[in-house]
């Protein structure tokens, strides 16, 4: 499980750095990792 949660975060990364308009989408989706 957290194997899988490091490579959600480090594609999550790769997002940010492709489309910076997603941010917010991607902070919420960051919140939601968080709280598990």
């Amino acid at each position: 499980a957290h194997m899988a949660n490091h490579v959600m975060r480090y594609k999550i990364l790769a997002a940010v750095q492709e489309s910076r308009k997603d941010q917010e989408i991607i902070a919420a989706v960051q919140e939601l990792l968080e709280e598990k």
